[in-house]
């Protein structure tokens, strides 16, 4: 597996989403679904672009906290087959919208920290695919989950991959 992250700006994000400490999916549900019924912006962001020259086109690609799905559908529209998930259904129905005439993409609505719901999208999209392995990709995600989601996220993913597989992260530390 190789490594390499999406939210807003930090300093947004924690003014208006509840603590990393007392996170709660209901209420993560309710800020990402008011932010992305306020925040869209359709060109893709420069770690998509230097990924998508990078990446195994042949390997569906699955992302993570897909948001807006500037970056997913940047990458249908370059020919790969993305599969965008997040936790906000409204921001999976626009996209779903959005990109009605865009070929080779499906959103779906996932918990990151649902191990179930993180298989079963990295199974269909191997399930669809001439090739064996995915590449996973996720873009300013990890800071805007608690230390337990993040846990989850990992579990899940240790759990949902295979030899050969591989990971797209941009992500910001401290």
């Amino acid at each position: 597996l190789s490594v390499d992250d999406k939210a807003p700006p930090l300093a947004a994000a924690s003014a208006s989403s509840p603590s990393a400490a007392s996170k709660n999916v209901t209420a993560e549900k309710d800020y990402w679904n008011s932010f992305y019924s306020r925040f869209n912006i359709s060109h893709p962001s420069q770690f998509c672009v230097m990924t998508a020259i990078e990446v195994d086109s042949a390997r569906p690609i699955v992302e993570f906290g897909c948001g807006n799905a500037r970056d997913s559908i940047y990458l249908a529209t370059h020919g790969f087959t993305v599969y965008g998930c997040d936790l906000s259904k409204p921001a999976i129905e626009q996209n779903m919208e959005k990109s009605k005439d865009v070929p080779n993409i499906d959103f779906v609505v996932v918990d990151a920290a649902n191990a179930q719901q993180v298989q079963a999208v990295i199974d269909k999209a191997r399930a669809a695919s001439e090739v064996d392995n995915v590449n996973i990709y996720t873009r300013f995600f990890l800071h805007s989950i608690d230390e337990t989601q993040e846990a989850k996220f990992f579990a899940a993913l240790s759990s949902a991959l295979t030899a050969g597989d591989k990971l797209y992260f941009e992500f910001r530390s401290a």
